[in-house]
């Protein structure tokens, strides 16, 4: 892992680590509002950041939406609907296009994938508490209409 960087690279991962065949890790620090808990050492060195045992990716995900399905009573949605909501989201929160594709594992393509090498950590960090803000605001809303009292 490059520190500057929090890029992973490692011919030993598996190429759909990724839509763009990298790995993005990202430190979500102890805790986040993504219900993200710490990982373990082991699980940070190997890179994972979705991990039930710090040894490897999570898998089986059919299993994990079925679960989720039946918790929720939401049916018919895919687990793709989940990157673009997330995708959405970011763009509600004012995240820079490039920022947002960058976190959902896109590479920007042509002259400017090309010479910008820039690994945009700082920037995916941020988009990714601004998603989780947005996420927090649609779980925990606010009332943001106030009753005014008329003279009596």
């Amino acid at each position: 892992m490059d520190d500057t960087s929090g890029e992973v690279q490692d011919e030993n991962r598996p190429s759909h680590s990724a839509v763009n065949g990298g790995v993005s890790l990202i430190d979500t620090g102890p805790s986040n509002n993504l219900g993200i808990s710490s990982q373990s050492a082991e699980a940070k060195s190997n890179g994972f950041i979705f991990t039930l045992n710090g040894r490897q990716a999570i898998g089986g995900l059919t299993r994990h939406k079925q679960a989720v399905d039946e918790v929720s009573g939401v049916m018919g949605w895919t687990i793709h609907d989940l990157r673009r909501t997330a995708r959405s989201l970011m763009s509600r929160a004012g995240v820079n296009a490039d920022i947002a594709e960058r976190c959902s594992g896109h590479v920007i393509g042509g002259v400017r994938g090309i010479y910008d090498r820039h690994e945009y950590f700082e920037e995916k960090k941020r988009a990714f508490e601004l998603l989780a803000g947005q996420i927090d605001r649609i779980m925990n809303p606010q009332a943001n209409v106030v009753p005014m009292r008329g003279e009596r």
